[in-house]
This record gives structure tokens, sequence and C-alpha cells, in this order.
């Protein structure tokens, strides 16, 4: 499993610029946004700063540099409030005011910075009290406590308001999957909502949803991907192949120095540091809190029927899962993209239907978009050939049959020519 970074989000012109809207307007620290925790700043001068300001604010009432810096010097610090401040303060005639009228806006973006790197800290202490053999399910109710009064702290309302959905309905109930034809049919992924692709072993889930993960990349979005169908090094060597054009036998004949900087392309140019993969196998619960803390803006499970629920009877094992998903995708108002299983009744050639889904009825009635994937997997693996996708559910919106061009070099999906095109 690839280890959680600890993420050191911060903005110190942010910060600088925050610090210096206080100090030009001090009725700004009457306001609502000025009442943060010294820790919402990534700088310890900052924080310094910022303490200083506070506590001139309560003592006299207002504040100002000659203040600020006899305070300074009356505690021997050797750093003033106007070199810490020194990158904002020349501007034109020597002289910077910072936009007050956007302070509430700046703190809001500190304390969204602030929550990051909060998460990110919470998240690598539980790997570390899992690793030295704490009980697993107190230090996941620990961090959920910790997640819960995080996102408490950005004061969101719980409420969406006719803006925000005349905003989702306008454009965004709809997550774009790359795929042209698909998109242009059905809009995308439904968003939030849990969408499935089902299909029989070695059509090529895993195939097509790495497609749609290097587009989501591509776009900025963060992905976390949970794979416990290929591991990292599978997926690696066939993005490999396909970044360099060549077949994944040519892959792993390459030296170890090309290997190096191939796995470092493929992360930095096909998945623009964007992809946090999990291939080691890990509870649902941990792994939901995983998802919580990265904040993405896509999920992608390899694949529904193996997750690790805690139940031995695949039914109730599988039901459980696809409500956790449903609930994971409205409650962070994300698009889930689970792949399935095909149970033993399909066979190639038929019209797929979402009763061929292995496991339990409940996919069927908690997911949003279904669809199945078909290709003949009797012909040669190294022959390209054409391949069908159903939309077999579309709450909102058509049912369709789209036409996908399976590319056997590197095992991927890609659109179909046009009609007429080669």
């Amino acid at each position: 499993m690839a280890q959680l970074d600890l993420l050191h989000r911060h903005d110190l012109q942010l910060e600088r610029t925050y610090l210096g809207c206080c100090i030009v307007d001090p009725s700004l620290l009457h306001d609502e946004h000025a009442q943060m925790p010294t820790e919402v700043f990534y700088s310890e001068k900052h924080r310094i700063l910022w303490k200083e300001i506070q506590n001139q604010f309560r003592t006299n009432g207002s504040l100002d540099f000659v203040t600020l810096t006899v305070a300074y010097r009356a505690r021997g610090d050797t750093i003033m409030p106007q070199e810490v401040l020194f990158p904002i303060m020349v501007e034109f005639d020597g002289t910077y005011h910072p936009t007050c009228a956007y302070a509430a806006l700046y703190s809001d973006q500190l304390k969204r910075l602030y929550v990051d790197r909060e998460k990110a800290r919470a998240a690598r202490d539980y790997e570390r009290k899992i690793s030295q053999g704490f009980n697993s399910q107190e230090a996941r109710l620990e961090l959920e406590a910790i997640l819960r009064a995080l996102d408490d702290t950005l004061d969101q309302p719980d409420e969406q308001t006719d803006e925000d959905l005349a905003a989702i309905i306008g454009g965004n109930s709809r997550y774009p999957t790359g795929f042209r034809d698909l998109d242009r049919r059905t809009g995308g992924f439904a968003n939030p909502g849990l969408n499935i692709i089902a299909a029989r072993p070695s059509v090529g889930k895993s195939a097509m949803a790495r497609s749609i993960i290097r587009h989501a990349a591509q776009r900025g979005d963060r992905v976390v991907w949970y794979s416990k169908d290929q591991s990292e090094n599978q997926i690696l060597e066939l993005e490999i192949a396909r970044l360099r054009n060549t077949s994944t036998t040519a892959v792993r004949s390459m030296s170890q120095p090309d290997l190096l900087e191939a796995i470092r392309e493929v992360r930095r140019v096909t998945w623009n540091n964007r992809v946090h993969l999990i291939d080691e196998p890990i509870p649902l619960g941990e792994l939901l809190t995983v998802i919580r803390t990265n904040q993405p803006q896509l999920v992608v499970i390899d694949y529904l029927q193996i997750l690790d629920t805690g139940h031995d009877d695949e039914y109730e094992s599988i039901t459980f899962a696809s409500k956790a998903l449903k609930t994971l995708a409205f409650q962070m108002r994300i698009p889930v993209l689970a792949l399935a299983q095909f149970n033993r009744a399909h066979r190639h050639g038929s019209v797929p239907t979402m009763n061929n889904i292995r496991g339990s009825g409940q996919i069927e009635q908690d997911a949003d978009q279904i669809y199945a994937l078909e290709r003949d997997t009797n012909r040669p693996s190294e022959d390209e050939q054409n391949a069908d996708l159903y939309v077999l559910k579309n709450k909102v919106g058509p049912t369709a049959k789209i036409e996908l061009h399976w590319r056997a070099k590197w095992a991927s999906y890609e659109n179909a020519a046009p009609k007429g095109f080669s």
C-alpha cells in the first residue's frame, strides 16, 4: 500500500496577506472570521505575529506596527513584524494595502488548508497506531471523531442552497468519463452517486477504470483508487506500455534506470500526481477513513465483491458494501465508481441484464448508474477489437449501447473511431 503522505498544504503569501489586512484595518478583528486558532497559520513566524495581534487588540482595542514593534522588542525578538510581512509591504510607493474587503475569504481558505493538513496528520497517526498493534476499532473511532471535529471548524452549512442546486443541475450532476460517446449520451457518471461497471472476468473492467482515472487526473481531480484485483506493479507495467507505445513484454525487459524513469513519468505525466493508489487489502472501514481524509473528487473501487466488510456471507457482505459506498458518495458529494463481477449465468453474445451482477440485488437498488462491458475474450489476446458498453440503468437519463475500442497491446479501452473512419 502506498504510504499516505503527510500533506503540508499551505500558502505563506495568503497568510501574510491576511495578517496585513488585520493590521491595516483592526476592525476586522471584531468579525467572526478572525476567531480562529493560532495553529491555522503554517509558519511559526506568522503564528507568533497572530498571537501578538490578538493580544494587542484585546489589551488596547486597536493596534499598529508601532505597538507591535514595541511588544516584539520588549520580548527581545530579533525579527520585527515588518520583516515577517516584508514580501507584501513593498508595492509601488513602498506601501502595501491588502484588499481588506476579502479578509473573510482569506480566512476561509486558511482554515481549509489547516483542516487538510490536520486530516493528513490524523491519518498518519492512525496508520502508526495500527502498525504498532493498537486496537483498530478504537483507533478508527478516534480518527473519525477528529475528522468530524475538523470538518466542523469550517462552519459549512449542512443544507444546499437553491444556488448550489441550480449549479449542480446545470452541469455538475454528471462527471465526465473521458469516453466521448458515453459522455455525449449520458453526460457521464452520476455526481454524486454510485456508478457500477460490471462484466465477466478478463473482459477488462480494470482497463476501463484505468482510462477513466487517467482522464480524471489529467483534469486535475484527486482520485483515490483501491485496487484489490491488480497490484501496483501490474498497473504500472500496463501504464508504462501505453505511455511508451510498446508491449508489456518490452516493458519487463527495460533496464532498471529506464524503468525508474518510466514509473516517475507515469506518476507525473499520466496521473498528474493526483492519484492515490492503494493495492494492499484493508478492511472497508479503514478504506472509507482514508478516502474521507484524502478528500478526492473521484473514488474507484476494484472491485466490489471482494471488499473486506467483516461479513462472511457473500450476500450480506455485498449488501453492506453497496450501502456504504452509496452513503459515502452522497456524504462527500462525489461520484464513486465500483467495478463488479457478473455471475456465471451470463454468456458472451447475450445481452447483459442487471440480474447478471453477482451477489446482491442491493447493487441494483443502490446504484445510480449501471454499465455492462462486453468483449469477445475467446479471440487471441493480442487481437484488437471493438467492445460494447451497455447502459443498463441511468436514474436521470437514457439507457444506451456505446461502442468502445479494445487496445490489446497495453490492455486499454479507448474511444471507438467515428463512423466512416478506421
